[in-house]
């Protein structure tokens, strides 16, 4: 499995070595419950009939798919607009049927971060 981070505007204001402890909390967790997010956001597509993301409190590791946009309506989940676009881009360009943009919050940071989950 690969996973590939989004760096956003966000993210920047963080240090580095933040940074670097986020993802690495962050890649933990992926590497250990990518494949079942893979399976939910598919099993979601297909029950919602839209693309969602799986939106994971990384505190509490609660996982659940919600679409990014929904019934027209833009960001319908109010996320930072600099997160936002970052996830569009990744839903944009990801495969659905083999990829899942994965947005991980940590509320002790205030950290929202976007993934790309890809199988081998």
């Amino acid at each position: 499995m690969r996973i590939l981070p989004y760096i956003t505007d966000r993210d920047l204001s963080l240090s580095q070595a933040d940074i670097t402890e986020v993802q690495r909390l962050d890649l933990d967790i992926l590497d250990r419950y990518g494949a079942a997010f893979l399976a939910s956001a598919n099993g979601a597509a297909e029950e919602l009939g839209v693309r969602p993301v799986i939106m994971c409190n990384a505190a509490t590791e609660e996982v659940r798919p919600a679409p990014l946009d929904w019934d027209g309506q833009p960001n319908a989940l109010r996320i930072h607009p600099e997160v936002y676009r970052a996830a569009s881009t990744a839903l944009a360009s990801s495969d659905h049927a083999a990829e899942v943009v994965v947005l991980m919050y940590r509320p002790d940071r205030d950290v929202l971060a976007v993934y790309t989950v890809m199988p081998e």
